[in-house]
């Protein structure tokens, strides 16, 4: 896709060779995004659970914020499903602000679904 950018975050393992990464480096995040002219939208970012809550999270997401920034973003938007208060907490912290909502945009195993809400930060 053009424009799309990815990071993957990873532990270092016991024994780093001289590049600073060896076989044993554990991935435990990743950030996907894409930068088109002054938009830039966050379309997934995960961290693994064992190692959420210990601020790789939000490392991870400032870099690849300062990536969409060097790739020219203004701003950046992402959605979050509407259910998801810890990712909306996250996000707000990290300055992210409601800006629009995708009705029925999120479908769940029983056959519902819940809204995405719209996200945005400038990052000038």
């Amino acid at each position: 896709m053009p424009g799309s950018f990815a990071l993957l975050a990873a532990r270092a393992g016991p024994t780093p060779n001289a590049g600073g990464h060896n076989a044993e480096d554990e991935p435990i995040g990743f950030f996907l995004a894409q930068v088109l002219f002054a938009d830039g939208e966050l379309l997934s970012f995960g961290v693994v659970p064992l190692c959420r809550r210990r601020g790789y999270g939000r490392r991870l997401l400032a870099e690849g914020l300062a990536v969409a920034q060097r790739q020219g973003a203004e701003r950046i938007q992402l959605e979050v499903a509407e259910n998801n208060r810890r990712a909306q907490n996250f996000y707000v912290s990290a300055g992210f602000s409601l800006v629009g909502r995708r009705s029925a945009y999120y479908g769940l195993g029983d056959g519902k679904a819940v809204d995405a809400l719209i996200l945005r930060k400038p990052l000038a």
